[in-house]
Order: structure tokens, then sequence, then C-alpha cells
């Protein structure tokens, strides 16, 4: 599939994707520890501009023209502090529609209300950068907006990321975070996350980790790890949040691989909550490709009512927490096994535990203490006890 095909086949803006391809018409140096303006220099660039920043830039700003690079050099701050002003959608850094706009080599700090806004379908990358101390959110995302965020930190905000109406983000190489104060990365409104790797080589890891409330929050929104080769061996982690590992409500988590081999891991594991709860969402994992491993939560997987899941072939681990698998009042709950590595067990009240008309397949898995009430349709080779 063409890179182009796949832009328009899931939404990711190609601005983002291509942004770093064309040279740049002009190389401006803001020298901020000199007393120079990085707003002053925006209003004066042209699409293509990169403006090399030194030193520590006291100021909010917003950023209107396509293809502008903020190139950070010499520990290059962009420092919200003590700037007067601003409200929900200020930043430190605002992108207004603008396309292809790349923020790289920066620590963005310090904001009264957010770190970066993309909105009005923005399009940007942030490489090598940290996003941290923000009264608000770190990355806000509104309105059609997209972003490729590649290996970089963003910690020590409010939320760490807020995904709202039809914008999407795509992780690449190693991204972290961590410990933000009300949760990791949040979404709503026919969003996209996706994580994906750098090259063929190795894949992408998104590290969503010791955040104070949820890790990762799916709400009618879409997390994808797709079997492009650039994808192959990527991995999600949402380890000892303060709430839920991951959220599916009345959204949709997909891993689907490819031909040759594809494997992708998530792991859920010592969450104050649930590793992997579903409220009226789904999380499908069909070819085999998914090591999907809950350990130590309150509750390795919940499914509410209305939610589905299904993990054919790959690895299940669901050890160590205090329920494995609870479902109640779910639509179905489909395990297939195709490994002696597939096992729910070692949980401290019971490994699975149905009600409330949940149907259940689970074919191959290890399988400890498994309670059902009456109400529950079971089949394959662990069904219900019989009373």
């Amino acid at each position: 599939m063409s890179n182009r095909l796949i832009c328009r086949a899931f939404g990711i803006g190609c601005l983002v994707m291509f942004a770093g391809l064309g040279a740049a018409d002009a190389v401006k140096t803001v020298d901020c520890a000199s007393g120079k303006k990085l707003t002053d220099a925006l209003e004066k660039a042209d699409p293509g501009d990169v403006l090399r920043i030194n030193g520590t830039c006291h100021e909010r700003v917003i950023i209107r023209v396509d293809r502008i690079t903020l190139q950070g050099a010499q520990a290059a701050v962009l420092d919200g502090a003590a700037v007067p002003g601003g409200g929900s959608f200020a930043a430190v850094v605002r992108i207004e529609g603008a396309q292809g706009v790349v923020l790289t080599g920066l620590t963005i700090r310090n904001g009264g209300s957010n770190g970066v806004t993309g909105q009005a379908g923005a399009a940007f990358s942030l490489i090598d950068s940290i996003v941290q101390d923000n009264k608000g959110t770190g990355i806000q995302l509104l309105d059609g907006a997209n972003a490729e965020v590649v290996r970089s930190t963003i910690r020590n905000n409010d939320i760490g990321m807020d995904v709202v109406n039809r914008s999407g983000v795509v992780f690449r190489g190693e991204v972290v975070v961590s410990r933000n104060r009300t949760g990791g990365i949040e979404t709503n409104g026919g969003c996209t996350l996706e994580v994906r790797g750098e090259s063929e080589v190795r894949g992408g890891s998104l590290h969503v980790d010791e955040n104070g409330g949820d890790g990762i929050v799916v709400s009618n929104s879409y997390l994808s790890l797709f079997g492009f080769p650039e994808s192959n061996g990527s991995a999600i982690t949402a380890n000892g949040n303060a709430g839920n590992g991951m959220t599916v409500g009345n959204g949709n988590v997909l891993v689907v691989g490819g031909a040759g081999g594809f494997s992708f891991s998530i792991t859920l594991s010592q969450n104050k909550g649930v590793g992997l709860a579903l409220g009226l969402g789904s999380f499908v994992a069909p070819v085999g490709s998914l090591n999907l491993q809950a350990l130590n939560n309150n509750v390795g997987v919940s499914l509410g009512i209305g939610s589905s899941m299904l993990s054919i072939g790959g690895t299940l681990n669901v050890r160590g927490n205090g329920t494995g698998i609870a479902a109640d009042g779910a639509d179905t709950l489909t395990l297939i096994a195709s490994t002696t590595n597939a096992s729910i067990d070692g949980n401290r009240d019971s490994d699975v535990d149905l009600r409330f008309g949940t149907r259940s397949t689970i074919i191959g898995f290890a399988i400890g203490k498994m309670l059902c009430d009456g109400t529950v349709l079971s089949r394959g080779t662990k069904v219900c006890p019989r009373p």
C-alpha cells in the first residue's frame, strides 16, 4: 500500500507524515538568550522557514504559516511561566490550521493552560522534545487536528494528551506519557491513535505509565496497531496508573497483523483499577499477532454491558490480579489460544467471573477458578462449571 493510500484510508495527516521532505527556504536564528522574541520572528516567517532557537523564550506563540519549523539548539526552552492572559485553548505553542509544522529539539513547559494546542485542521510533528509542567494539557488536539509524536516525552502536566473531535495522533519511536496528574491520554469524538515504528527495522513503543488517573481512554474513538512493515514489533504499556490502564468506552481497539509473522504487544500491569476496561467498547485481535499481558491489577480485564473482546491466537496472560477476567452483561467474550503460553490463572479471587447473560467461547486456555451465574451461555474447551 502506498503512503498516499495509507493516508487516505486511515485519516492520518499526510502533511504531518512528510513534513520534513522539502528543503527549507531559510534558516533564521532566534536568540532568546539575548532578548530576541520568537513571536517577532514568526510574524515575518514564510512557509518553509526554519527558526533555530537558542536559550529560553518566555512567551506564548501562535503559528498560522504552513511548513514552519521551530528547531531547538543548545537546550532551547519555550517557557510560558508568568505570561499574562490565556484560557482553555491557550498554549505555549498554538498551531491554528497550519500544515506541515515541525517542533523539534525543544522543551515546552510551564503553560498557564496547555503546552501545545493544534486546532482547526492543524498538522504538525513533535520530534525529540519534552512537554512538561503545564497546568492544563501537555498536547491538546481539537477539531480535525493531526499530530505525529516522535521520540518525545510528555510528563507532569494535568493531562498528558487530550485528543478531541475527529483529531488523530501517530506515535513513532519511543514515546513516554507519564506522571501526569489527572491522566495520560484521553480521546473523544471520532479520534484515532496509532503506534508505528520509524522504519521497517523496529516498531514504535508507547509508554503510558504512572499517571494520576487512567493511562489511556479511548472514548468513541479508535486505537490501532496495523500490519504495516514499520509497525511490526510495536508495543504499548500502561503500567502503574492510579486508575485503569486502558479504558475503552463506546470505542474500539484493533490489532491487525500482516503476512510474515507480525507481532505486537500490550502490557497492562500494576494499575490500581482495571488493566483493560471495556464499556460499550470492543477489543479485537483476530489474527494471532498480539501478546497481551494483564498482570497485578485490581481486575485484569473487565467487560461491561454491551462490550466484546475477541482474541484469536497470539498470547494472552492474565495473572496476579484480584479477578482475572470479569464480564457482567457483556455481549461476547471470545478467546481462542494457539500456543501453550495462553493462561488465565493465579488471580487472587477468581480467574474468570461471568454474569448477566454474557456469552463466552473459550478454547485452549489454562484457566484456574471459573465462576458463572445461571444466565451465562458458554462453549468451547472451557465452559461454566455445572451447578
